[in-house]
């Protein structure tokens, strides 16, 4: 009983805390957005209790509800700030819209949101260990957290026993939380955690569409992102491909608020997303990478200052969820297959070998042609079609974002080249998740595009 208040605890305070810094706007697609970073917040933070808790030998119960205080203290600072002085931020208010959704694209919609859904439920129940390697890499090493009497010295042990050891803590860490609040193990907390962050994707591309382009290009937005039948698939599975995707995810469409709205607090939570994301996957630190780095090369020589002040935001949210990885790998120092070969094997010397580049061409380009036979295709066509440069050249967001997630792809393909697996075999079994990854933030991104802003009037 008192897990499951610490576990309540820290949701509460990870909604105070996005709350104060996105507003308390009655707006349908900033409340939706709203829950969504909340979810994903208190992913991060109860999975980073678990694993702090047993680092400084402290019951996970009074880690979480620590967390907690020190997120709702977090919260009241943020409240303080904007009350006191926002400077840089601007509230452009609440606005309705004067346009109505055509009743074939919001029943379209439903319909198809409803159906992935229900499937994603079905597929799950009927395969709740998941697939791959979902139970035996990341609800197995939950219980080397949630076991009693286990001291950090053993665990660092027992996780060498495992694959991939220094693997980040995200949905290990949730799930020990999940297993103390139950007291048992249970398929549950992979299978919640697996529909919460799809509901999550849906809610904040959505609701941030909704925000800042209206009510189609919302519906639109779900309509392809149900479309795209890879990813609630791959949700089904229980690994943590579908929680990297909503941390990029959030981190796009939080920059997207944050620039447009010229505030401060959505580009805070864009780097605690980014935080999440390396917390997440080893994928995630790549992607930290390339936000920063593209932050900086597609910011123009007049816009050094604004560029900087936002690198500046976004490293600090995602510090403490950084911090934590970083103390995860240092703590257990064993090398993921990938870096072992880079650093001991010599595999990048693959990258004069020429041959290589084809395979990787030719299955990259296959599975983006074939999401979700061929949506997202169709949408990147319209775009084109629609606006040549995608958006406005003024904004800076219309390159640095595209150009992030690109490089994101790029490092993928990188990996494929240097890859001391069978070349084929590692294109064959992770192709389809690593571009799942890139899914719903590209959706949001070409939708963004194409939609024209509805007019609006002041509530």
């Amino acid at each position: 009983m008192i897990a499951l208040l610490a576990l309540a605890a820290q949701a509460l305070a990870c909604g105070a805390l996005v709350r104060a810094l996105l507003g308390a706007d009655r707006c349908v697609g900033l409340a939706a957005q709203r829950v969504a970073i909340t979810f994903g917040l208190w992913a991060g933070v109860t999975s980073g209790a678990s694993v702090l808790a047993l680092r400084m030998h402290q019951a996970r119960t009074v880690t979480g509800f620590v967390a907690a205080l020190v997120v709702c203290a977090l919260a009241w600072a943020a409240t303080r700030t904007r009350r006191s002085s926002c400077a840089g931020d601007v509230d452009a208010g609440h606005v309705v819209s004067t346009q109505t959704v055509p009743v074939w694209l919001r029943t379209l919609a439903s319909v198809c949101v409803t159906l992935a859904f229900v499937s994603c439920l079905l597929y799950t129940l009927g395969r709740p260990h998941g697939s791959w390697d979902a139970w035996c890499m990341w609800s197995a090493k939950a219980s080397l957290l949630h076991g009693p009497d286990r001291t950090w010295q053993q665990f660092v042990v027992d996780l060498g026993t495992y694959e991939h050891p220094p693997y980040p803590f995200l949905v290990p860490g949730f799930l020990a939380q999940w297993m103390d609040a139950l007291g048992v193990r249970s398929t549950s907390g992979p299978i919640f955690l697996a529909l919460g962050f799809v509901l999550a994707s849906g809610m904040a591309l959505g609701g941030t569409l909704r925000n800042l382009r209206g009510s189609r290009a919302a519906w639109f937005g779900l309509l392809m992102l149900a479309g795209v039948h890879q990813f609630p698939q791959k949700a089904a599975d229980l690994a943590a491909d579908v929680p990297l995707a909503f941390y990029l995810l959030g981190t796009v469409t939080l920059l997207q608020l944050g620039i447009e709205r010229g505030r401060s607090g959505p580009l805070l939570l864009a780097g605690a997303c980014l935080g999440c994301a390396t917390w997440t996957k080893n994928e995630g630190m790549l992607a930290l990478v390339c936000f920063l780095l593209c932050a900086v090369l597609c910011s123009g020589a007049s816009r050094r200052s604004a560029s900087a002040r936002r690198i500046a935001l976004l490293l600090a949210g995602a510090l403490p969820f950084l911090g934590l990885t970083l103390l995860l790998k240092i703590e257990v120092p064993a090398l993921t297959d990938l870096v072992d070969a880079a650093v001991n094997q010599g595999s990048l010397v693959h990258l004069t070998e020429f041959e290589r580049y084809q395979p990787v061409l030719r299955k990259v380009g296959k599975e983006i042609f074939e999401l979700g036979n061929g949506l997202v295709l169709l949408l990147i066509l319209l775009a084109w079609c629609r606006q040549p440069t995608l958006v406005p050249r003024k904004d800076t967001a219309g390159r640095w974002l595209p150009a992030a997630l690109l490089s994101i792809l790029f490092g993928y393909s990188v990996v494929y080249v240097t890859t001391p697996l069978n070349q084929d075999y590692h294109l064959i079994t992770s192709c389809v998740r690593l571009l799942v990854h890139l899914v719903p933030a590209s959706v949001f991104l070409l939708v963004f595009a194409i939609a024209e802003r509805e007019h609006t009037a002041p509530a």
